[in-house]
């Protein structure tokens, strides 16, 4: 059994012309400015940790959204303050791993330790 969430129609502003080079290899990912600082707008990080090949990576991803903050307070721990709870980050490691044509040609696919995430251009509508 796997949970799965799609998004169709979604328009990337300045998409590279092979839809195949979407996704950015996760160790470069992790260097961007906007994911290097735990207080950017999307509130959370990217950290490489070591680096296998080019595309393939372990990563430590640090979380601080505020709705998984405000989840975090409602299921989360019963010990302890509110305080702690609410402003705790979350750290994650997984290996991520960037697929370029796969599984069909175009697609740009990362694999990580509990995901794999599929981008795919629709044909376009006539």
């Amino acid at each position: 059994p796997f949970d799965q969430v799609g998004c169709k129609n979604v328009f990337i502003q300045n998409a590279p012309s092979d839809p195949a080079n979407l996704l950015v290899r996760p160790e470069v990912r992790a260097l961007s400015p906007a994911y290097a600082k735990p207080e950017n707008p999307a509130e959370y990080s990217w950290r490489c940790l070591e680096t296998y090949e080019p595309g393939n990576a372990l990563m430590e991803r640090t979380n601080c959204m505020w709705a998984i903050r405000l989840l975090s307070v409602l299921f989360g721990h019963s010990q302890g303050s509110t305080r702690e709870h609410f402003f705790q980050k979350v750290r994650t490691v997984t290996r991520l791993a960037l697929y370029r044509d796969f599984p069909e040609p175009g697609d740009s696919t990362y694999v990580g330790t509990e995901t794999i995430s599929i981008t795919r251009r629709l044909p376009h509508p006539s």
